[in-house]
């Protein structure tokens, strides 16, 4: 969602699974499936130089915004931080790219991408 999608085009799909009687938004923080750079639909790029040490500020205050709407909405938020694909270093289609995503870095907390998404908001009730 945070890749595809524009501010008014989140908020219609928003309103419209509400309508639906959906509760629950499943949205991935970093996906490579509509481009490697992962970039917002203003052009930011989720990662600077496609490494996980440099997150990307504008990226992910998009990320916080979507997130934000969801709960004005009344939905709960399904975070999926990473995409399969960045941890093991290939597609479902058999296609091979850089692991981005590494034990060494995984839970690095100095660069700040594990706290910046705003994790206080997502429900974990039953």
């Amino acid at each position: 969602m945070a890749q595809r999608l524009k501010r008014d085009d989140a908020e219609s799909l928003m309103q419209k699974r509400k309508s639906q009687g959906f509760t629950v938004l499943q949205i991935v923080a970093l996906d490579p499936e509509q481009g490697r750079e992962m970039r917002n639909p203003t052009g930011e790029k989720a990662l600077i130089n496609e490494n996980l040490d440099t997150p990307n500020e504008k990226y992910f205050e998009y990320l916080d915004w979507i997130i934000d709407k969801a709960e004005e909405n009344g939905f709960y938020v399904l975070l999926l931080p990473v995409w399969g694909e960045l941890v093991v270093g290939h597609n479902w289609m058999g296609e091979f790219s850089e692991k981005i995503v590494t034990k060494e870095n995984a839970f690095n907390t100095e660069n700040g991408l594990v706290i910046a998404i705003k994790i206080e908001q997502i429900s974990f009730g039953v």
